[in-house]
Parts: structure tokens; sequence; C-alpha cells
């Protein structure tokens, strides 16, 4: 017998064959693992630039993927204070500055009187008061205009919102300002309501809010309003969207104040409305307002 580690290691017969198997198998292996871990790393950015898989841009979502943070940053902050002139509905978005698939609802569209303003604004006690204050601070002219998607509620449970934009105007930039503080005022002692911190300034004062209330429609997505108001001048816009908490932060509505600033400061066409809706422009009759389309107006379903 041999002494053992005097003579070659059995192996079986095809070894060399086996070996060179083997090395094609390693080969392959490391291949498919190069090819892994790339898949892997594009998908981790793909992720990244959709926001977490849930169709926000990497600007919006935050660590979490699911709550937007603020991602408008345009518009002028701060500038002029102009003596603007009327009409209050020239400052309106139109149609075209909307969503695709959104249309005017007439049923919430309409001039606002003095009397409009005290009963809809939704920032005083009484009518009186309302009647009282719009004298005091010059009230002049306003504008309300509401756009719904064209699939109501079943859209905004998939993402659409509704969008309601107000653009009051005031003799003076003093009493638009008197009027601006009356808003804030509201809307930091309403119940639920949550101003929004660390969002972009716009106009000569502005501040953003948000408000949950209920759910959108039959479903159990909680149904959130955000709101953004600003003040140029003489005028006061409030902007305000109704949608899907999932799906919704302050930016939409603080871009299309944007839209109203633009005019307000001639940087956009501001055209005053010609009774023709085919045009998109804001032009309904002026129907008697119901004092529910003030501040927590909730849309038709």
């Amino acid at each position: 017998m041999p002494a053992r580690g005097s003579g070659p290691e059995f192996r079986p017969r095809g070894y060399r064959q086996q070996k060179e198997a083997r090395a094609r198998k390693m080969r392959l292996l490391g291949g498919a693992a190069v090819l892994v871990v790339v898949v892997a790393v594009v998908a981790a950015v793909a992720i990244v630039l959709l926001g977490g898989g849930n169709g926000v841009p990497a600007t919006v979502a935050n660590s979490t993927g699911n709550t937007p943070t603020p991602y408008s940053v345009g518009g002028t902050d701060g500038g002029p204070s102009p003596q603007l002139e009327l009409p209050a509905s020239r400052y309106l978005p139109e149609v075209k500055d909307m969503p695709k698939g959104n249309d005017v609802y007439p049923n919430d569209t309409f001039a606002l009187s003095s009397l409009a303003f005290a009963t809809t604004a939704g920032i005083f006690t009484t009518t009186n008061e309302g009647e009282n204050s719009a004298a005091e601070w010059g009230y002049q002219d306003g504008y309300q205009a509401t756009f719904q998607p064209r699939g109501l509620t079943a859209d905004v449970a998939k993402g659409q919102y509704y969008t309601t934009v107000n653009t009051y105007l005031f003799a003076t930039d003093t009493g638009a300002h008197a009027a601006y503080i009356a808003f804030e005022s509201k809307y930091g002692t309403l119940k639920g309501s949550e101003r929004l911190q660390g969002v972009k300034g716009l106009g000569n004062e502005s501040s953003a809010w948000k408000y949950e209330s209920g759910t959108v429609g039959p479903t159990d997505i909680t149904a959130v309003y955000h709101r953004f108001i600003f003040r140029r001048g003489s005028m006061v816009a409030v902007v305000q969207t109704y949608g899907g908490l999932p799906y919704m932060s302050i930016d939409k509505a603080r871009e299309l104040a944007i839209v109203v600033d633009d005019k307000a400061l001639g940087n956009r066409p501001a055209p005053t409305p010609t009774p023709a809706p085919s045009n998109g422009a804001i032009v309904v009759p002026t129907p008697t307002p119901a004092p529910s389309s003030g501040t927590t107006v909730a849309p038709a379903r």
C-alpha cells in the first residue's frame, strides 16, 4: 500500500471536463450576479425618480415616499403692491390652466357682490358683520370660480381634485391687507385647520393651510382641503383644492395662485372674460350664492 499522500488523490473519470464545466458555471453565475446588481440599481433609481413609487416627482416625495413635500417654488415673493383694475374675474385661472379633464362647475361659479362677499367668504359670524367689514375695507368686486374633474368624486378617488378660486378687489392695498388678516385669522382658529410651514411665499403676503374632513365619496380615502391665500396690492386671492389625502399637497393650490399673481403683475394676459363659456373663461351668470360656498365648501358629488 502506498504511503498516504504519496500518490495522486483519487478523482472520478472526466475530472478535466467537470473542472471546465464548473469554471463555465462560475463565469455564468458571476455575470448573473452583476446583472442582478445592475437591475437593482436601475430599479432603485426609478423608485427615487417616481417619488417612492407613488407617482410623485423626486423633489416632492419625502423619506416615507407617501407624504409630499412642497416643490412649488416659482412666482414672485414680495415685489410691487399695485392698485388693480376691475373686474376681479380677469385674474382668475382659465380651463386651459387646469389639469386635463377639468371643466368649470357653473353652479359654484359667480360674481361676488358685497353681500355675496359677506355671506360666502366664510370669515364672518353674521352677514351684517360681513357687510360692515366690506364697507370698511373698501370692497369693490369679487369672483368665484370652481373647476371639477369630469368624473367627479370617482376621479378624485383616482388622484384628480376640485379647485375653487376666489379673487377679491379693494379700493386700497390697506383695505386688502385688513381682509387678508381676517382670512388668515379665521383659518388659524378653525378647528382642524393646520398652517403649513416651509411653503414659499407669494405676493405681498401669503399663507398655506390644510384641513382634513371626511372621506372622498363612498371610499375610505381621507379627503383634504388645501388653501393658499395671498395678497397682491389691492387684491386678495384664495385658492382651494379638494382631493384625496394620498395624492394632494399644497403645491397644486400654490401653482394656480401663481397664475393669478402673474395676471395681477402683468406677466400673463388678463383679459376681461366675455359671456361665452366655450372660450374657457370664467363667464357664468350670477346666481344667488349659498353660504355653504365659504370656508369649508364641499364640492358637488
